[in-house]
């Protein structure tokens, strides 16, 4: 009987450690998956600089944004823009309209149509923008 108990007693203790293994090494793979790049404080700095310079250039008084804004007008689009810049070659740009407008594929063509030709007359890489028109608040 007490050889039972005790034989009980310690698979469970070796599925204890088992489990306890296979746990800490599953999170280890989420640490790993999880691995940005490390840059320097050097490169940031160069990084930041960049972004704040693309910023700069597309909020500039009569720039990339406030082109947009009298096109977009002139088609008579009511709008917003979300946008993120990653660097001088990501750029995102989200265009929400009101929950009250339908957004369709032809509405969304032309939105697209007038940021690309935006980005064109200002000389700036076509490719470095993401451009996504949503409906939104």
């Amino acid at each position: 009987m007490k050889l039972g108990k005790i034989s009980v007693i310690g698979v469970g203790l070796v599925l204890l450690v088992v489990a306890l293994f296979i746990y800490t090494q599953d999170s280890r793979k989420e640490e790993k998956a999880y691995n940005p790049p490390q840059m320097s404080q050097k490169q940031y700095d160069v990084l930041l600089k960049e972004v704040d310079d693309i910023q700069k250039l597309l909020a500039k008084k009569g720039g990339f944004y406030e082109q947009v804004a009298e096109e977009m007008k002139k088609e008579g689009y009511n709008y917003s823009i979300a946008g993120i810049i990653y660097s001088k070659d990501d750029i995102r740009l989200n265009i929400i309209v009101p929950n009250n407008n339908v957004v369709t594929a032809q509405e969304q063509e032309q939105v697209n149509k007038i940021f690309k030709d935006a980005i064109i007359k200002n000389n700036l890489d076509p490719l470095a923008f993401k451009i996504e028109v949503t409906q939104g608040g």
